[in-house]
Parts: structure tokens; C-alpha cells; sequence
């Protein structure tokens, strides 16, 4: 049946939901904890993928590693160029004592998850605490954000499962189609001009234009990365953690490749 994990899908996300939602608007403390959980768990899964083919990722101090980042975003004990050298200097000299596999191997695995995970990750940190945002308005904005990721997926999965004919990239995800992606573009787009004309006023119109198009583009090219991934790992979901949904990788992957472009956008385009 079409629809048939229907029911737990929807029993995680009103489950997770809210608490994602309020840990989002409420920030500080809570939005990091947030961040950092679903970037450890990402890393976790994929770790495990990366196992499959061989790679022996640096999971001991990988994992400190990423949370030192992360942590770092928030606290600034130092910049943030600085810490990414202390990152991968921890991670090149740790792989010196692991003699297991091949260093080459092992430590593409280690640096691809650590800061495709754990950098982009990090930007929904830099994003919630923009300095310029309005100060009743960070919190909407990025639970703006993160609901219109819903929304898009949401959109693509109802739309290809109804109307999906065209493979989209057969190669990486036998089951994505060309319906879904425009269904889950349209949602992403509509979203954000729905939050506009609700509560986020300082966007313009192009504002809201330009970020649906990165939700609903850049989103859809990050599921396929790790749709790739987990086909080369010969693995159906990052993990089995989330009912419906697969991992935290499967939930979040969206979601940790558009938040740099929305970080980059706002930084550079939205005037306040």
C-alpha cells in the first residue's frame, strides 16, 4: 500500500514535532542541545554507513570533536576558522594511533562527517542567533524555516507517491520523482510566503521567493546526498531510531544542507 507507514510517520512527527518547534523558538540552551543531538546522531548513523564499506570513522573523538564545534558557534572561545584547525588537527593526529584500515579511508569518512554534519549543522545556531534579527522575530523565523522543510517534504512525499511518473535520479533514489520535487518546491515556496503575510514582516517579497527556492531546491539535493550515501552503503535508512522516518540523518538531511544557504542569505540579502 502507498500509504502504509502512514500511521507512524504521523505518530513521530507530533510526537518530535513540538519539541523540535519549541526547543527552535525558545533558543539558547535548548535549540543548542537540539542542534547538538541531531548532529550526533547523524554522525552515529552515518559512521555506521561509512562502516559498511570499510571506512572507520573516528567516532571517540569525532563525536567531541563535532560537539566542541557546535558548542563553540554558541560560546565563541574562539573563531570559528580556529576551531575548524583544531577540529581536523584532532581528527589527522588521532588516526596516527587507530592502525586499523586505511588512513586514506578512514579519515575521508571522519572529516566528511564532522563538518558536512556537524558544520552545517552549526548553522542553524548562527541563524537562530543572528544579530541583526528583530528580537521577537529569531524564533519565528527559524521555526519558519524548519516547518517549511516539513512542508516540502511533506508536499514531495504525498505528491510522487499520487502523481509521481518521471524518475528524478533513478541512479541515487529509484522511488524520487520530477512530480514530487516540483510538488515539494511548490510547498516550500508557498510556506514562506504563507509566514511572511503571517508574522515575518521585514521579509520582502523576493525575500520569500528566494528562500522557498533554497528550502525547496537545496533540500530536496541534500536528501539525494545521503540517498547516495546509504546506497553505496547498501542500506535502506540511516537508522531505524524514528519510527517511519529512519534515522535522525533521514529526518534532518534537508535540513543540515539548506541551512548554510539560508544562514549566507540572510547574512548577505535580507535588510532589516
Amino acid at each position: 500500500m502507498k500509504f502504509s507507514n502512514l500511521a507512524s510517520r504521523s505518530l513521530v512527527a507530533f510526537s518530535l514535532g513540538p519539541l523540535v518547534l519549541a526547543a527552535a523558538y525558545f533558543g539558547d540552551l535548548w535549540f543548542v542541545a537540539l542542534v547538538s543531538l541531531i548532529a550526533v546522531m547523524s554522525y552515529w548513523e552515518f559512521s555506521e554507513m561509512a562502516l559498511k564499506k570499510d571506512a572507520i570513522s573516528t567516532r571517540g573523538w569525532g563525536i567531541p570533536a563535532l560537539l566542541f564545534f557546535i558548542l563553540n558557534v554558541k560560546f565563541q572561545w574562539i573563531s570559528e576558522i580556529e576551531s575548524i584547525y583544531v577540529v581536523i588537527l584532532v581528527i589527522m593526529f588521532r588516526e596516527l594511533f587507530k592502525n586499523k584500515g586505511s588512513a586514506i579511508i578512514n579519515l575521508g569518512a571522519s572529516v566528511t562527517g564532522i563538518f558536512y554534519i556537524g558544520v552545517c549543522a552549526s548553522s542553524l545556531i548562527m541563524i537562530r542567533e543572528f544579530p541583526s534579527f528583530p528580537v521577537d522575530k529569531a524564533g519565528i523565523f527559524i521555526v519558519s524555516y524548519i516547518v517549511s522543510i516539513w512542508l516540502s517534504d511533506t508536499s514531495a512525499y504525498f505528491g510522487g507517491l499520487t502523481f509521481g511518473k518521471h524518475r528524478l535520479m533513478e541512479r541515487v533514489s529509484p522511488k524520487k520523482s520530477w512530480e514530487g520535487f516540483y510538488f515539494g518546491l511548490a510547498g516550500a515556496i508557498a510556506s514562506f510566503f504563507l509566514f511572511r503575510y503571517l508574522f515575518l514582516d521585514f521579509l520582502s517579497v523576493y525575500d520569500a521567493l528566494a528562500l522557498g527556492l533554497i528550502v525547496g531546491i537545496v533540500g530536496p539535493l541534500g536528501d539525494l546526498v545521503e540517498s547516495l550515501i546509504k546506497r553505496d552503503a547498501g542500506t535502506k535508512d540511516s537508522s531505524n531510531i524514528l519510527a517511519g522516518h529512519g534515522g535522525f540523518f533521514d529526518r534532518f538531511d534537508s535540513v543540515i544542507a539548506s541551512a548554510p544557504v539560508i544562514y549566507i542569505y540572510v547574512k548577505q540579502f535580507i535588510s532589516f
